[in-house]
């Protein structure tokens, strides 16, 4: 009887330790252990969820003496909820002028860029949500005002 027992704990422990307990168990992803699947547990372990990624170019252009930034992005820029909570793929372009927050870009019209200096001057674009906060997606133009 003694041996009976032994080997049925030991058929529980082996099952156990596969994750195949029959009731669906998720255990069976541990190193060593098999679980006679497809895989598709580790697999599915192993995924990431990215966050979406978004983008910001620019060009400068110049106009009679008068210099502008236009704004190319994925993000939608717009007015609508801003210094408000954010919402997911929207917001404004923060623009800095020689490392001056200068003010928001809501559209994707051209925005004067106002007193740049004579010679080199340096453009940062971020792209911002509604509270103003940012998250890393950033483009830096330069320019020579003559």
């Amino acid at each position: 009887m003694k041996k009976w027992i032994g080997l049925a704990c030991t058929a529980l422990i082996l099952i156990a330790a596969s994750g195949c307990s029959g009731g669906g168990a998720q255990g069976g992803n541990e190193a060593g252990g098999n679980t006679g699947h497809s895989g598709n547990h580790q697999a599915a372990a192993q995924e990431t969820t990215t966050e979406p990624t978004y983008t910001v170019d620019g060009a400068i252009s110049e106009e009679n003496g008068v210099y502008y930034v236009t704004v190319d992005t994925d993000w939608k820029l717009t007015e609508d909820n801003y210094g408000g909570s954010p919402v997911e793929g929207q917001g404004h372009v923060h623009f800095y002028l020689n490392g001056s927050l200068v003010g928001p870009i809501t559209s994707l019209d051209p925005f004067e860029i106002k007193n740049p200096k004579d010679g080199a001057n340096i453009i940062k674009l971020e792209l911002a949500n509604h509270d103003h906060s940012t998250f890393g997606v950033t483009k830096e133009l330069t320019f020579e005002k003559k």
